[in-house]
């Protein structure tokens, strides 16, 4: 369930010494990390936030240089079919292709040698950028406007077939405090999930130095094991406005479920939807 308030690190560290005074055991940087990989492990997108990289919403636009580009350190994953150039507002199209820059460079060297036999150009059709038929590309204010660019995504970086631009980008990030550390949704279940398991992490090292016995571990260890389900169910739970979507979304569809009646004649058809305004 999303929730728009968020605690900090500090916050639930201090509720944690509160219940075992684990001093200097574990760092604010152990934590965090602790903190990144409980939200990862969780991969509920209701403890995102989104950013769009348009210098408004987010960062600056990406900067293309020579065909490559940096991602943003603090991103998640990427929301499909946002890529797209800041200038023109012409969505990129991801390839398949991992040579489509060394194909667009032979085509390229291709099409601007003429054949000195026959005085003909010689040309290759080039399937790395997309123009449209009925509207060809036009140069307005030093952009090329109706070319589609394509591009790849690895090892942090977009490689597209754009050699020099900017790019406006939409994606999911981990919402962060002024300490560059991950923020946690104010949800009960979630803040006692962490809470018990810095506990468990420090438990662990306290009982391997026998400061704790391993009884009082064990209780620390099942108390966080309970959290983790806990905060993994309450996450799964929908509000009313997405319940009454999923609702009306199989209200809406009169199928017929038992297909063995009439020797499957009905089957692959559309399916009839009823709207009911009840």
């Amino acid at each position: 369930m999303q929730t728009s308030k968020y605690v900090t690190i500090n916050y639930i560290k201090e509720q944690a010494r509160n219940i075992i005074p684990f001093g200097n055991v574990l760092s604010t940087e152990e934590i965090a990390e602790l903190v990144w990989d409980i939200i990862t492990r969780l991969g509920d997108p209701s403890l995102l936030i989104t950013r769009v990289t348009d210098g408004v919403n987010g960062s600056r636009p990406i900067d293309v240089i020579n065909h490559r580009g940096l991602l943003p350190l603090d991103l998640v994953e990427i929301v499909n079919h946002t890529l797209r150039n800041y200038n023109t507002k012409i969505k990129l199209i991801p390839s398949e292709n991992p040579f489509f820059l060394s194909d667009m460079d032979i085509a390229d060297n291709i099409n601007s040698t003429d054949n000195v036999s026959t005085g003909e150009t010689v040309t290759q059709e080039d399937d790395t950028r997309i123009t449209s038929e009925y509207n060809p590309p036009l140069l307005v204010n030093n952009y090329t406007v109706g070319v589609v660019d394509k591009y790849i995504i690895q090892d942090g970086e977009i490689i597209t077939t754009m050699k020099e631009g900017e790019l406006e980008l939409t994606y999911k990030a981990f919402p962060l405090d002024t300490n560059g550390f991950p923020k946690i949704p104010d949800n009960p279940k979630l803040i006692e999930l962490v809470k018990w398991s810095i506990l468990e992490r420090a438990g662990i090292k306290l009982w391997y130095e026998d400061k704790i016995t391993e009884r009082k571990y064990n209780h620390i260890e099942s108390k966080y094991l309970y959290y983790k389900k806990a905060a993994s169910n309450q996450l799964k739970i929908n509000s009313i406005p997405e319940m009454e979507a999923f609702k009306n979304r199989f209200m809406r569809i009169n199928n017929d479920m038992n297909l063995y009646k009439n020797d499957f004649i009905n089957y692959g058809y559309k399916d009839n939807y009823n709207i009911h305004e009840w």
